[in-house]
């Protein structure tokens, strides 16, 4: 699918190709217009296509310069992993991501480890109190 956006923050024209039902990554120096690109997107299918919000400050008093955005009439939902998704769901303070614990840690083998390690802690409490008393 080709995209063409124009009048979006920095943005004057851009054409992107983006594949439809695949993970599409758009990477490039900071202020590049990666973001605007996303929130012209993001804006356009959820915001009843109202895209005044990335308008350029050059053309603030020029009301026949609109932002715009063509060909992406076919979507109807997006998935955006941006800057807040990242800070929201993986760079968190006390964890580097949500649940890691449960991700990556709580798997059935970590469980089954756990329930013989109770086991045996629970053999060894019988054993010592037998041998106290």
């Amino acid at each position: 699918m080709q995209i063409q956006i124009s009048n979006c923050n920095n943005i004057d024209t851009a054409d992107i190709l983006i594949e439809e039902g695949k993970l599409n990554i758009k990477y490039g120096l900071n202020g590049t217009g990666k973001s605007t690109i996303v929130q012209a997107i993001n804006l356009y299918l959820n915001n009843s296509k109202d895209l005044s919000a990335l308008k350029p400050f050059k053309f603030l008093n020029d009301a026949s310069i609109q932002p715009a955005i063509n060909g992406i009439d076919s979507l109807k939902s997006i998935m955006l992993f941006n800057e807040e998704y990242i800070n929201q769901f993986v760079f968190r303070r006390e964890e580097v991501i949500s649940n890691s614990f449960d991700i990556f840690i709580k798997t059935p083998d970590y469980l089954q480890k756990m329930m013989e390690i109770e086991r045996i802690v629970y053999a060894i409490k019988i054993i010592l109190q037998i041998t106290i008393t």
